[in-house]
């Protein structure tokens, strides 16, 4: 070795500092990229949020308009129903009837409960079109002649919470029917048709359904007598289905009294 000369060692050396220099540029580079492209999809994100936040701002307003159905003056003191204003829902068929519906069909219905409006429940509403009363009638139980009936035949879950369709063969529900029947008082009219095709009714001036800590027991007001007051026998009774028997016969039975 000659004086003057770096030694091979000194070479690599300083070789390996520049790659060590280079590496720390890189690393430093790729974390300033990283933070931009964070930075980036930061902001990406919260711009959609925003985005989505305004849709379903919209789309809220959308439904709230598509949800509001204008009424005459009722004996509210009221010209609007809206359903975003729960007390002013209509709690049974009268309701609609006395805010301008009057072709029988089927509605949309919000029973009350200690005063506050239940879900919102699909019925057949009898608006008295074939028949000499006003109307206003809220279906709670319908049969018809179809093809292939709706099964009736069933447990006590089943009659708690209805069962059918309106459009077809249903049963309201016992919870529906305490509602509806413990928010106003109500008359009940059952139309009956025999195999020959001829019509009767029978209506009872009061018609209340407990709640199911009372088993949905049945209370029954003067019936009219003009198709026999059938269902007279069943006042005061419990509700009794397959699954649990209530009633007073000693059998168990497919019926709801």
């Amino acid at each position: 070795m000659k004086e003057g000369q770096e030694s091979s060692s000194t070479i690599c050396h300083h070789h390996q500092q520049e790659i060590n220099s280079s590496i720390v540029n890189q690393v430093q580079q790729l974390q300033e990229e990283t933070r931009q492209v964070k930075d980036q999809l930061s902001a990406q994100v919260q711009q959609l949020q925003e985005e989505v936040k305004n849709q379903l701002l919209g789309l809220s307003q959308q439904v709230t308009q598509a949800l509001q159905v204008p009424v005459a003056t009722s004996g509210r003191g009221l010209e609007t129903q809206s359903d975003l204003d729960t007390s002013i829902r209509p709690q049974d068929c009268y309701d609609l009837l006395r805010s301008g519906r009057n072709e029988s069909g089927i509605y949309t219905i919000y029973p009350q409960t200690c005063g506050i409006p239940g879900e919102r429940v699909a019925v057949w509403c009898d608006m008295g079109e074939r028949e000499v009363d006003e109307g206003g009638w809220t279906v709670v139980l319908l049969r018809r002649p179809l093809s292939t009936q709706v099964n009736f035949n069933r447990g006590w879950r089943d009659y708690r919470i209805g069962f059918g369709s309106p459009d077809t063969e249903y049963w309201i529900g016992n919870d529906v029917l305490h509602a509806l029947t413990s928010g106003a008082p109500q008359v009940l009219r059952v139309d009956m048709t025999d195999w020959d095709g001829e019509s009767r009714f029978e209506e009872y001036s009061h018609f209340h359904v407990s709640d199911s800590d009372h088993e949905y027991s049945l209370r029954l007001g003067t019936g009219t007598e003009t198709a026999g007051d059938a269902l007279k026998h069943h006042d005061n009774m419990l509700s009794s289905t397959p699954d649990r028997d209530n009633d007073n016969h000693g059998e168990l039975k497919p019926s709801l009294y």
